[in-house]
Formats: C-alpha cells, structure tokens, sequence
C-alpha cells in the first residue's frame, strides 16, 4: 500500500532505512486521521494491484474490487464482482491475499492463513465461502452488478 499523508503540512518523515528500520513518527507525517482514508488508501492498492493483473492476462470480470465503509456500523466491506471472485467463475475464481500488516488492520475479514506462503500472502480473503451475494442499483447508462460482499 502506497501511504498519502493526510497532514500536508507535516514535515516529511525521515526514511526507516536511515533510523535503522523504524518508522520516524515524530513529525505527525504518518497520522491518520479518518478510517476513511486508509479505506481511500487500500482501494488505491486494488486499482493497481487488478491493473496490473489484467495486463498479462484475460480475466473474468473488468471489474476490480473495492472496500467500502459504513460509519454508522463501523463495518468495512469488501466489494468484489461475483462473476469473477464467485466459487462458480469458469476456471476459478480471482484471489485476493493481504499481507500480516494489512491482515491484522482488516482483521474482522475471513481469512485462510497461509503464514508461508511467499510475496506477502500470508492471508487468502474468503470471498467465494463467505460473501453473501448483493445487487447493486445501477446509475444511468449502467447495468446494476452483482457483488460478493465480505464483513
């Protein structure tokens, strides 16, 4: 995940490498203030995570995932297109992993761990088990997609 400080006023960070791997907190750079924006962050993730899926290949839906948030329940949900991340996608389904930081920020998803996996997928989102399915309405000129949601 790419960080975008909220505080555009802050000083920049100094570099971990440079602190001997810890991360410089003491300028307010890496404050977040809303759930909001880590949510904003992760999409960002996703955009060019699935961008960079479909390049190599053909997938099954053009359509990339999204985590939306509900501030009155406090609830992030994962969006993703049952065409292409349902049990029933010709040739199975897309998997999305998160890494153990991400994993533990996300921590209410269900997940397979899988600690050895390599590259950082340490954790295999259960969407194709566990998302219950949704019709979402459609704008103008759109036809309404249907969703596996995922708590």
């Amino acid at each position: 995940m790419t960080f975008i400080p909220q505080d555009k006023y802050a000083d920049v960070a100094v570099p971990p490498a440079i602190r001997g791997g810890l991360q410089d907190n003491s300028t307010g750079y890496y404050n977040v203030y809303s759930y909001s924006h880590v949510i904003l962050l992760l999409n960002n993730t996703l955009k060019e995570a699935f961008a960079n899926l479909k390049e190599p290949t053909t997938l099954l839906t053009d359509v990339c995932p999204f985590v939306s948030f509900d501030t009155a329940t406090k609830v992030a949900v994962m969006n993703c297109d049952k065409e292409g991340f349902g049990s029933s996608a010709v040739g199975g389904p897309i998997e999305i992993f998160f890494n153990t930081a991400l994993g533990g920020l996300f921590n209410s998803f269900p997940y397979e761990v899988s600690n050895n996996s390599g590259g950082g997928r340490n954790f295999k989102l259960q969407v194709d088990v566990l998302g219950d399915s949704t019709v979402f309405p459609a704008t103008v000129g759109e036809v309404g997609q249907d969703y596996l949601r995922v708590k």
